[in-house]
């Protein structure tokens, strides 16, 4: 029988992952980070001449699905919505 597995050998890594889980933070490696999506309307302002190039009047949402990680730094939230509302000109 030999000495049993360890996956990080050195003092210095086991103080680092002691110290990751005394603050809160999980130490297990994850493959998934964080999934977005979500509608983007547009409005074209028809009453400005073309002359003066396409307008539009941009809103939209977008969904934010984070992994337990990125949950522990925003405030324990997995889910985040973030809204935008913006003008667009091209010419």
């Amino acid at each position: 029988m030999g000495a049993p597995a360890r996956d990080c050998p050195h003092r210095r890594c086991n103080e680092d992952r002691d110290h990751r889980r005394r603050e809160g933070f999980r130490v297990a490696a994850q493959t998934f980070g964080y999934s977005s999506g979500g509608p983007l309307f547009t409005v074209g302002f028809k009453f400005i001449p073309a002359a003066f190039g396409n307008w539009l009047l941009k809103a939209g949402v977008q969904f934010l699905v984070l992994n337990s990680n990125l949950q522990t730094v925003n405030t324990g939230d997995s889910f985040v919505p973030i809204g935008s509302v913006g003008m667009a000109m091209t010419y």
